[in-house]
């Protein structure tokens, strides 16, 4: 936790350098993103630090910063998933990136996530997408591009059908992408692929959770920094 510690200083210091003043989140913005975190009972307390330092890390990447403040800001929120009995909050709401300010406070809230405990050890990607549609939905906000992340290390083996749940993004234009975590399941790219992102979607694969970090900062720099040269992310990244 010294990198990130070390990390979120300069990225607090740098989001106030590039700017400041609260955001309104009442003005359209270039993107809306949910980043769906796996806290199943399959993933372990260093794999969870695993994801939560991709995050914090990708979003203090000063590209990705210049990319969020140069196009006047995005929104972002976090969710945790695991089964379909398991509950789906949103562990951070919904955060206006527009300024220093905005990108300060998210990164100190994802930081101080804490894995929660008792969660089922089932996979149920299709509550879980179904659940971050209600989330994108509800927001309040205007998005000009909306997205859905999903990370898992596993298949679903619980819940709705997946595909639905995509299918039901798909319609209402929301792209969902996912993070593939091989690890146990070599072929789990393949069926990112087939079942759970959307036509507009694309999957970026680690081999495993410490993998992560480098995974989600290449993942989030498609997303982010890929907007503001004028170009969404393609359908398919190796």
């Amino acid at each position: 936790m010294r990198i990130v510690g070390r990390l979120l200083g300069a990225a607090i210091a740098a989001a106030i350098a590039l700017g400041g003043g609260t955001a309104s989140a009442e003005r359209r913005l270039p993107l809306e993103l949910l980043l769906a975190v796996d806290v199943s009972a399959s993933v372990d307390a260093e794999e969870f630090e695993l994801q939560k330092q991709g995050i914090v890390q990708a979003f203090a990447e000063e590209s990705i910063m210049q990319s969020i403040l140069s196009q006047g800001g995005i929104a972002v929120a976090v969710m945790f998933w695991s089964g379909a009995t398991a509950p789906r909050p949103l562990v951070v709401g919904w955060s206006v990136l527009s300024d220093g300010g905005g990108i300060e406070s998210f990164i100190a809230a994802v930081a101080r996530l804490e894995r929660p405990s008792g969660f089922p050890s089932s996979t149920a990607i299709g509550n879980a997408i179904e659940s971050a549609v209600r989330a994108v939905l509800d927001n309040g906000i205007e998005g000009g591009r909306r997205v859905i992340d999903i990370a898992s290390d596993g298949k679903v083996n619980d819940g709705r059908p997946v595909t639905r749940a995509r299918d039901l993004a798909a319609s209402r234009g929301i792209t969902v992408n996912g993070l593939a975590v091989l690890g146990e399941e070599p072929d789990l790219e393949d069926y990112f692929r087939a079942n759970v992102v959307t036509p507009d979607g694309f999957v970026k694969t680690a081999a495993s959770y410490r993998d992560f970090i480098e995974s989600m900062e290449a993942k989030l720099r498609l997303e982010i920094a890929g907007l503001a040269g004028g170009q969404a992310a393609g359908p398919s990244v190796p």
